[in-house]
Formats: structure tokens, sequence, C-alpha cells
């Protein structure tokens, strides 16, 4: 061997020394992983199911199981996601993990690492490809739909090219019109069984596909019944049936709570309440058709069963509150006792009060501030010339009840009191409009509000401003009130109604 040659290769030796150093410096994130991961112990073995390089289709979830043996169990495996063509599993720990929905072809690899009991650990490698898979189409939508009610049905149909969709009738009768490249809506179909097929195709490939879709067109049922009804009084209902069809057959019934229907089989059946609280109630209706079978349409409700209510009859229409007189009996007999003597008749609503619900942006526009409602108040204050003027209890302020269970829940009633003395309360009363459970263990809730939230919304949107208080024996102002509704709200008469009456009497 010359100098020359012998200086070529001790050259060749040191350069290809640099080179495997640089390989095993990069690190793992160098090395394409094969599956067989790292070994911390001989006896520790981990086994991927399924084997380190898998398939699945796109748009499905993968599914990663794994197991070990040897080292010291019990066994923590761990599963992550050491990348892919997107983020589909978090660290999940469990033999068996499911990755979220892969909907971008490529390769995905996941590391699994196993811990035993010594703390010894093993990892392997899993490389799952998600591949497009064959050309497929299906049909989502409803598989009820009512009478005269229109259906939307969509072709799914996974591609990265142009897919063009054809729609057609099998059985039934029913219009097709399609709306966009995938959907179509369904219209003017009779009564039954409507089966409708998809034929997809995709342009770039050439593949089609085609699926079948059933639903069934079912009666239109639409219920008149009050939201509201008192023990022991018999109340109308009454059902409307889209489309009317000879030989329809009615189905009431109670599903939860007390009460029976006179005549179940009817469509207007009367209903009687057999005691308080709320009650649930069903109509199923069947309906003939041509060709012998039939096909059911359904409605529900709830009714409050009352047996011990107040009725507050305002200017903008009636509220009923439901007492609880078991909860807080001292502060429903005050109430009571008050509204028997007729004390709240022509008595203002004189409060809704709102809070500023702070933001950012709020803070910088204050016109965008968002109001969020508090509370309607009540029982206080009469309308005078010039102002409001106090209206006096007549009766004794009463013992707090506020620790009964009941909680400034949205429409629960509660009544006010005086400087926070909780054994102040006498006439004035108010409504919750929101969950103002920051109040509980101050404020006594002796009720509910069940029907009329249509006059409290009314009243929630009268503008608020500020009103003098007169004294009612010189007329001098003695100071102001804020949030009073700049329209007035009266509480033309507030009567008592109990189970044994009629409705409204």
């Amino acid at each position: 061997m010359n100098r020359w040659t012998a200086r070529m290769t001790l050259v060749e030796r040191y350069f290809t020394t640099i080179i495997v150093s640089a390989v095993i410096l990069g690190g793992p994130s160098c090395v394409v992983p094969d599956g067989r991961g790292n070994d911390n112990s001989a006896e520790l073995m981990v086994t991927i199911d399924g084997g380190v390089t898998q398939t699945a289709p796109n748009g499905s979830a993968i599914e990663l199981s794994a197991s070990a043996d040897g080292g010291s169990p019990p066994y923590t495996i761990r599963w992550l996601q050491e990348r892919g063509p997107e983020a589909v599993l978090e660290s999940q720990t469990g033999a068996t993990v499911t990755t979220d929905a892969a909907t971008t072809q490529g390769d995905y690899v996941f590391r699994v690492v196993v811990t035993d009991a010594e703390g010894v650990r093993s990892d392997r490698w899993v490389t799952v490809t998600v591949d497009r898979g064959p050309f497929r189409v299906t049909i989502e939508g409803l598989e009820t739909v009512e009478f005269g009610a229109i259906a939307t049905l969509t072709a799914v149909a996974p591609s990265e090219g142009e897919v063009t969709v054809e729609w057609s009738v099998l059985e039934g009768s029913a219009a097709l019109d399609p709306t966009d490249e995938l959907i179509v809506q369904v219209a003017d179909a009779e009564l039954g069984g409507v089966r409708v097929r998809v034929e997809a195709s995709e342009g770039d490939t050439g593949e089609s596909d085609d699926d079948e879709f059933a639903f069934t067109v079912v009666p239109a049922v639409s219920l008149d019944a009050p939201n509201v009804t008192f023990a022991g009084v018999a109340e109308a209902f009454a059902a409307t049936v889209d489309p009317v069809v000879e030989g329809t057959s009615y189905a009431w019934s109670v599903t939860s709570g007390r009460g029976a229907f006179d005549d179940p089989s009817s469509p207007s059946p009367l209903f009687t309440a057999a005691g308080g609280g709320d009650i649930a109630y069903e109509l199923r209706v069947t309906v003939p058709l041509e060709d012998g079978s039939s096909v059911e349409g359904t409605a529900a409700g709830t009714i409050v069963a009352l047996e011990d209510a107040v009725v507050i009859s305002t200017n903008l229409g009636d509220i009923t509150l439901e007492l609880d007189e078991a909860s807080a009996p001292v502060t429903r007999n005050n109430f009571i006792a008050y509204v028997e003597e007729g004390f709240y008749d022509g008595v203002l609503i004189h409060r809704y009060s709102c809070e500023i619900h702070l933001t950012n942006e709020c803070a910088d526009e204050p016109d965008t501030c968002e109001c969020v409602p508090f509370v309607i108040q009540g029982g206080g204050f009469v309308r005078v010339e010039g102002g409001l003027e106090p209206k006096e209890a007549t009766r004794d302020p009463i013992r707090s009840e506020a620790d009964n269970g009941l909680s400034n829940v949205k429409y629960t009633v509660a009544m006010a009191l005086s400087a926070n003395d909780v054994d102040s309360a006498t006439t004035q009363f108010y409504v919750n409009m929101n969950e103002n459970t920051h109040l509980d263990g101050l404020f006594t809730v002796f009720g509910r509000v069940v029907d009329g939230f249509e006059v409290l919304d009314a009243v929630s949107r009268i503008e608020t401003g500020t009103a003098e208080v007169l004294d009612p024996e010189t007329g001098e102002v003695t100071g102001e009130l804020d949030e009073v509704p700049v329209e007035d709200v009266v509480m033309e008469s507030v009567r008592r109604v109990e189970g044994t009456m009629a409705n409204g009497e």
C-alpha cells in the first residue's frame, strides 16, 4: 500500500466515523419507527393486536389494542400519537383505545408505552394507513315525518372529487325537490311508508354506488288544552288531526301524576286532576290506510294541577301563583290574608330590576351592556297624582321561613324585606326572573308562577325610571324609587282559587 492510498484510507475511516455518530446522535426523530420500539427489560414484552402496520378506511375511528407479558404485573398501558396528517388521539390509558375519526388519508403513527409494577418500561409503534376505500354513498334523514311537513334527505358520499347524484321515489307518493348537489327535499308525501333511492357517481374515478332510505309519514296531531287546572275541576281537552280520515281512533292517557279522562277514546274528552302537581299526558292517534294497515301519530303535554293558588289579574293579563303551604305556612297564610281582604286590588307592580352583565366590550361601549333579568316586585304602592304613595300594611310583620328548603330559582315567588331584616316581611313580594340562588337563606320563597309567563315578559320589556314617593297624609315628597316601569302595571284584582272551585270563579 503506498502512502497516498494509506492516507485516503484514514480519511475514509474518519468520515465514516463522523457519519455513524451523526445518525446515533440524531435520536429517534431521525429514524422511521419500525414497530419494534425499545425494551428496557428483556422480560417485559408488548404485543400490538393486528400487527405493527394496519389499515383503516377514511372517515372511521381507529381502534388500537395492545397486551403485555412478563415483567411485574399489573401493567399501565398508555397510547400516544406520534405523527399523522391530523391529530386524532390525545394521550389515553388502556389496553384498547379508540381514536377520533380519521378524515384525512395518510399514515398515522401511534406509540404504546407499557410500564410494569417495578417501573420497567417497554414501548412499540404501530402505523395505520388511512386510505380512501371504495366509493360509498349513504342517505341520512328522519325516520318519521309528520303529514304536511317537508322531509330533508342528505346523500353522504365522502370524496375529494366531484360527486353527482340522482334521486328517485321507489315506494309511496311524494315529490322530490333537489336543493343542493347532495340534498333533496321530499314534499306532498301521503300517509304511510315512503322509500327513496339515490344513485351517486364520482367524476374522477367513475366509481358509483347507491343507497335506499325509508321513512314513515304519520298524522300531524295538535292539542288544545289548558296549562293549568284545579284539583277536582273538569277541563276540556281537544285534538286536531291532519289529515282527517274516517275511522281515526284516539287514545288519551296520563303518563305521570294523578288525573283521568272521562272518555279516553274521544277526540274532545274532559280531564279532571285528582290532586296537585305536574301531570303529564299523551294522545296516541291511529289512522287507517287504504291497504288495510295504519299509522300512528302522538302528541304530549303537561298540565299543572293546583290545590292552593292565587290569580293576579293585571292590566297586561293574568298571572297564576301556586302556593306552598307545607313549606311556608306562616308566609302563605299572611299572603292569603291580604288577598282575602282585597289589599292588593289596585296596587302596582312597581319594580322591574335587571343586573348589568359587564364585559370588556360593554365597559368600552355602555350602550351594548346586557341587562340580565333579576326580579319583578309588587304589593306596596299605588299610583297617585305626582308619584307613588305607599300602601300601609294592615298586619304585623311575620317571622322568616327562609330556611324552608325552597330556593330562589327562576319564576319562584318570595317575600320582600325591609332593610334586610329577615323578620320584616309584610305585603311586598317578588318573582325571581333568573336563578337567584344567592338570595337563599335571607328571603322566604313560598310559591311559584305556573301560568302567565307572557305577562312577566311584557313587564320586563317596559322601560323603567325613577318615581317620587309621596306621604299619604301630606302629599309631600319623602323619597324616590328606582326601577319603576314608566307604564303602570296594575294588579286590578287578586283572588284565591281552590281546587273545589271552577277555574276563573
